[in-house]
């Protein structure tokens, strides 16, 4: 008994992070500890056998050494510029804790039930959270933190969701994740963040169109996918209306010249973003891009706008990353990328594998607008959900995800 609870600290973080976490005003500040529990708790754990819902193995696959390889690799460089030049801490505290996990959880196995389980309990938290917080006169909702974080991992979760109603064998199972699906899908819409909707329903529309190609009743399903369509999108005029005429109207003031609104802000701080990488251009200039923007602004070259507005990142990853971790920066994290796509793509099962690269993707296509990977909160939920997944569904599990053919 006492082993099995000490097996269940291991899992802790990632049930933190997947439920409670985003129920909690500054909930994601309690992760690193709840990680440094499950570390302890995997170094005095012995067991090599199966134990209630958990499992073990010892994991050496090539695919994971080069995961923690990436992710340590990460994390070490982000050391380094942050005592170079200073950096954001609560980024790099977050990528820590969630290399330490990446240690704490290898190997681990959990049974097809619990990992369904545990994505039902998250994904019916976010759906409550999220409607209880937009009936109370939330018009743009985002939980306890920002909305674009809270929704990169509200959609995380979705399209896990999706998967599941889409490929397992079960129909009761097929109709239940569905409704939950669309439940997380009005959810979604709720925060208003047209740079993850937008991925959103692309990659949803995809993987339905996967879904149909490999059945026996392709035209049923095209179909149900013109309906699906024509849903989503009363759906989501229903939802996001007012979202929707705010975008037109700042491409219209965009297109007479006024470049002040959140398009606008974007534009100008890509445009400025290459400018002030070229001041440090292999390392990045870590905080010092501040000061490299107010050189800027005295030379003519940075509007007033986007001086006052004086922007902590540059609402693009991949441009953040030039900015504050200069060229090899961006080399390392692409890496990191790259592992977790080979670590998910050969984790045996074909319904977690299409869930993991659509989330990566999902995190990728969001780094267009955002900085995903810059937001605690948004960390956590990417590392926790595809390695429970993959434990979730490993071909060492016995019972695992069954790709049938309709």
């Amino acid at each position: 008994m006492a082993r099995n609870i000490i097996h269940y600290f291991i899992f802790a973080p990632a049930v933190y992070v997947l439920t409670v976490m985003w129920w909690i005003p500054e909930g994601e500040k309690y992760v690193p500890g709840i990680v440094i529990i499950s570390l302890l708790a995997r170094i005095f754990s012995t067991a090599q056998k199966e134990s209630g819902s958990l499992r073990f193995s010892v994991e050496n696959s090539k695919e994971y050494l080069f995961l923690i390889f990436a992710t340590w690799l990460v994390v070490v460089y982000g050391a380094f510029v942050y005592f170079l030049n200073g950096d954001s801490w609560t980024e790099l505290r977050a990528l820590l804790a969630m290399a330490i996990y990446v240690l704490a959880i290898r190997g681990l196995l959990v049974t097809e039930r619990l990992f369904k389980g545990l994505l039902v309990l998250s994904g019916v938290g976010f759906f409550l959270l999220t409607w209880g917080l937009y009936v109370t006169g939330y018009s743009r909702v985002g939980g306890f933190i920002n909305p674009i974080p809270y929704a990169t991992a509200l959609a995380a979760v979705l399209i896990m969701v999706f998967v599941v109603a889409l490929f397992d064998r079960g129909e009761k199972n097929k109709v239940a994740f569905y409704v939950l699906g669309v439940g997380l899908l009005s959810a979604l819409f709720m925060t208003q963040t047209r740079g993850v909707i937008l991925p959103v329903l692309a990659l949803m529309f995809f993987l339905l169109s996967i879904r149909i190609l490999d059945s026996k009743r392709k035209w049923q399903g095209i179909f149900a996918l013109i309906g699906v369509t024509i849903a989503f999108s009363g759906l989501g005029i229903m939802i996001s209306g007012d979202r929707i005429s705010q975008t037109a109207v700042e491409l219209e003031s965009i297109a007479e010249g006024d470049q002040s609104g959140s398009i606008g802000l974007r534009l100008q701080m890509w445009v400025s973003a290459i400018e002030v990488w070229r001041h440090s251009p292999l390392v990045g200039n870590g905080n010092a891009h501040a000061d490299v923007l107010a050189e800027m602004y005295k030379a003519g070259d940075v509007s007033q706008e986007l001086f006052e507005f004086s922007p902590s990142h540059y609402h693009n990853q991949y441009l953040d990353f030039l900015v504050k971790k200069g060229a090899l920066g961006l080399f390392i994290w692409l890496l990191f990328l790259v592992a977790f796509v080979i670590y998910v793509s050969r984790s045996g099962a074909g319904p977690v594998v299409w869930g993991g690269l659509s989330i990566i993707a999902v995190y990728v296509l969001a780094g267009l607008t955002d900085v995903p990977f810059r937001h605690p909160a948004s960390i956590y939920m990417f590392f926790s959900i595809l390695l429970i997944s993959v434990a979730g569904s490993s071909r060492k599990v016995a019972s695992r995800f069954a790709h049938a053919r309709r």
